[in-house]
């Protein structure tokens, strides 16, 4: 209806016009004839105008222009975004590390762990003090003549057969009592083991056999088992006990 009122308004001012033609006469008429054309003139801007911007914009009231809708297309977009992530997307894990919350177990755990890996150090540390002093010991060899029983190797380190000896003279002791017996090493590659074996006149690979007063009472040279030695033993023994 607001886009016919332009319309009307130009009919209303031609008609006016004409009337004034008709009825009035001489300058009036001239002026009426001019005021004719400027509304002949004038009508059909008015009625463009009204086209232009009457009509269309009631059709555009009917359907959404293209500017409103990506307006709110955007807007959808938005929230979606600010509600959470679009359905059906892959999650996007963070490259940053989570910050991982300790529990009591996992504490207790590693305080567990902290006492066995002292325990175990503690223990190495033991053991190897108690070799290194075994070591020591075994290598005294003023101990010779001290009133017990005493087996004497004369060792080379770096002798394979020497080696051997050790450990079958070493099974042989551990079937003993603690105390009947001990054993000693002299090591030829050290002053004491070396003048101690010139004096007896021996190489390596072989055990010297001394009573409780230091005497010489055997001598076995070569590899040897257990067994002979454990039987050798035990014979020193009772001829140390007996004088």
């Amino acid at each position: 209806m607001a886009s016919l009122v332009p319309i009307l308004l130009a009919s209303y001012a031609i008609t006016f016009c004409a009337a004034l033609l008709i009825i009035g006469g001489g300058h009036e008429s001239v002026i009426c004839i001019e005021g004719l054309n400027a509304g002949i003139v004038c009508a059909p801007n008015l009625f463009a105008m009204n086209w232009a911007y009457g009509k269309w914009p009631v059709m555009d009231r009917r359907r959404p222009n293209r500017d409103s809708a990506m307006k709110r297309q955007k807007r959808k977009t938005t929230s979606k975004k600010k509600q959470g992530a679009i359905p059906g997307a892959q999650p996007v894990e963070s490259s940053a590390p989570k910050k991982r919350v300790r529990s009591r177990r996992d504490f207790l755990q590693s305080i567990g762990y902290g006492v066995v890996g002292v325990g175990i150090v503690g223990g190495g540390g033991w053991y190897l003090a108690t070799s290194v002093h075994a070591g020591i010991v075994e290598q005294d060899l003023s101990r010779i003549g001290n009133g017990m029983p005493t087996v004497v190797q004369i060792h080379d380190p770096q002798c394979s057969q020497c080696r051997a000896l050790q450990r079958e003279a070493r099974d042989a002791l551990s079937q003993l009592d603690a105390g009947e017996i001990q054993y000693l090493v002299a090591n030829i590659r050290q002053p004491e083991g070396q003048a101690l074996a010139t004096a007896h006149s021996v190489g390596h690979v072989t055990l010297l056999l001394f009573d409780g007063s230091g005497r010489r009472r055997g001598v076995l040279a070569g590899p040897n088992t257990s067994e002979i030695l454990l039987s050798e033993f035990r014979r020193l023994i009772r001829r140390s006990n007996s004088g």
